[in-house]
Parts: C-alpha cells; structure tokens; sequence
C-alpha cells in the first residue's frame, strides 16, 4: 500500500508539474528569476516562521481541558510531521506527529490523533470562511466566482456544501458519539471488518479531541487564532508575489492564496510539487498574470518553503534524537492498530 501511495503521489504530482509547464517558453521563465527582487523572501520567511509559532499556540487550545504538552514537544511535533509530509506520502507525518510528542510528553496517542483532526477542521473551515466573505464582499473576486469562471462557482457550491457537511458531522459526533462510530464502522463494513473497527475507532478518536468545544469560549479563541494563522500564511505568499512583480492588491492575493491552499490539499503530492504550481498559474490567470512569472513565482515559494520546513523538521528530529526509521515504525504501529 505505501508503494502504491508513492507510485500515485509521484504520477499526480508529475502530472501537474507537466500541465504547469506545459507551453510556456523556459526562458522567459528564467528572465523571471533574474528581474526577481529576493528581498522579500526575508520577510516571507519571518511570516512563515511566525506562523509556525501561531499554529504551535493553537495546538496546545486544542488540548484543553486536560494536560497541555510543552510548547517545544508540540513544536518539534509539527516539524518534524511536516518534514515528514513533505518526504513520504499519504500524510504519514500526521501519524508520526502523534507519536512523536507521545514520546515526547508522554501524551495518550488516541487523544492527540483527535486533536490533529480537530486542527485540520479549524484550518478548513478558517479557510472557507475567508473564501466565502472575500467571495461576497469583494466586488474583483465576486465577478471571479459568480461570473467568469463557471468552474469556480461550481468549487464555491462545493466547498460551501462541505462547510456545512463538517459542522453537521461535528455536531453529531460530538453529541452523538456512540451512532456516529457505530453508523460510520457500518458504512465502511462494506469494504472490510477491519475497515469497520478502524472508522469507528477513528470517530470516537475525534470525539476525544472535541473536548475543547466543552468550552464555547475556548473553541472562539481556536478559530479566532486560527484567522490569524492563516492571515500569517497569506502575507508570507503576498510578500513572495511581490519579489515576482505580481502587484495584486492583498485581498486578491489572499483569495489566491486560499483556493490554491485548497486546491493542493486533496491531491497527495509530495510537498505540493506540480499541484502548487498548476494551482499558482490558474488561479493567477484570472488577474492576467503571465504563466511565465506565475510559474516562477510558485517554485520559488513552493522551493523556499519546503527547504525551510523541511530542515527545521530534521533538525528537530536529530534534537529528539529520533530516526526516519522511527517514523515509519510509528506509522507501521498504527496500522496494526
């Protein structure tokens, strides 16, 4: 299955890169790189790593009630996941991550695999909470999504529909616990008994970690953090759009910003190689943004942030004195699991 997972990672994420590259003329893509102003990488970079503290923040909100592990473990944590991420496929560093600050802080596994998911709730309803008011308030991006792209309003209807479909399943697993694990573990019966039992674990899993909605105050502060997490990761891509000549104004770019985040979620590319930058030229189409300049400005940022990422996770796993091996051993563990 891992093999699989690599095989399918490394042909959609080729894929895209080929439809990315697809009838642009290379040169013009390196006189891109060479009128680039670097600059404003250093502040790009000071954002990202901002936001690495803001989502380190967040993940101890989510904890509560109960014990919160320290700020480093949960920092190391989410490095070493992304590095993990960015290098192996399926999102085995959001397995790792669970049991790296198990390790760690001595945190129970279960518990913090409902948080993981919990977090990734708050980033998608975050995000399309930004994309629904820019949708509506900004008159450039509404004639986007409304008038002249068809495809677009159909994503809009989507991830519309998908907003409210999380917060209805939130609501029923969080009162609901027992049907819920018991009405998924049949749905996936269909395909195997130890389907069933995973799902149904995995739902009274994510029961664990919406203990924080106990707390109505609590789940504010989650997603108000989470704005700000996301507010953080957009600047870092409007500020590399700058070093490029792309002169959006910020909202445009942070609605760029967001439907590219939402488009490479779904395809398992390694790092977002090839879906980052399919992603960059379409969405910077709509502003008539050259494929030239669009291309170069999605592998600069696509490059800059998968190295920073990437060495701050192996330095944090050489820190915790771990080994990929060890990665690959939590993941392994997990599926017998």
């Amino acid at each position: 299955m891992k093999k699989l997972n690599l095989f399918l990672s490394v042909v959609i994420g080729g894929a895209f890169l080929y439809f990315a590259f697809k009838g642009v003329n290379l040169s013009d893509v390196l006189a891109a790189f060479q009128k680039a102003d670097y600059i404003y990488i250093i502040p790009s970079m000071a954002a990202l790593a901002l936001y690495i503290v803001v989502r380190t923040y967040r993940w101890g909100l989510i904890f509560r009630p109960g014990r919160i592990p320290s700020f480093r473990g949960r920092l190391s944590s989410i490095l070493i996941g992304i590095m993990a991420n960015n290098i192996f496929p399926a999102k085995l560093g959001e397995v790792a991550r669970a049991f790296i600050i198990g390790k760690s802080d001595s945190v129970n596994v279960s518990r913090t695999f409902g948080t993981i998911i919990l977090e990734r709730v708050f980033d998608f309803l975050a995000l399309i909470f930004f994309l629904v008011v820019i949708a509506l308030a900004s008159p450039v991006e509404r004639g986007i999504v409304f008038k002249s792209s068809g495809i677009m309003l159909a994503g809009f209807i989507t991830t519309a529909a998908g907003f409210i479909g999380i917060l209805t399943a939130l609501l029923a697993v969080k009162f609901w616990t027992a049907q819920a694990a018991k009405y998924a573990g049949k749905a996936a019966g269909i395909f195997s008994k130890q389907a069933a039992e995973r799902i149904s674990g995995l739902v009274i899993s994510f029961a664990e970690g919406l203990r924080p909605l106990d707390d109505p105050w609590n789940a504010a502060k989650i997603f108000i953090v989470s704005l700000g997490q996301w507010c953080l990761s957009g600047l870092m891509t409007y500020l590399m759009m700058l070093a490029f000549g792309i002169n959006l104004t910020p909202v445009s770019s942070f609605f760029v910003f967001i439907v590219m985040t939402l488009g490479v979620v779904i395809p398992p590319s390694p790092g977002g190689v090839g879906t980052t930058q399919f992603f960059a030229i379409y969405c910077l189409s709509w502003y008539n943004v050259g494929q030239p300049d669009a291309l170069s400005f999605s592998l600069v940022s696509n490059f800059m942030v998968f190295a920073v990422l990437t060495l701050a996770g192996w330095y944090f796993l050489i820190k915790e004195s771990l080994k990929f091996g060890d990665i690959l051993g939590a993941t392994r563990e997990k599926e017998k699991s």
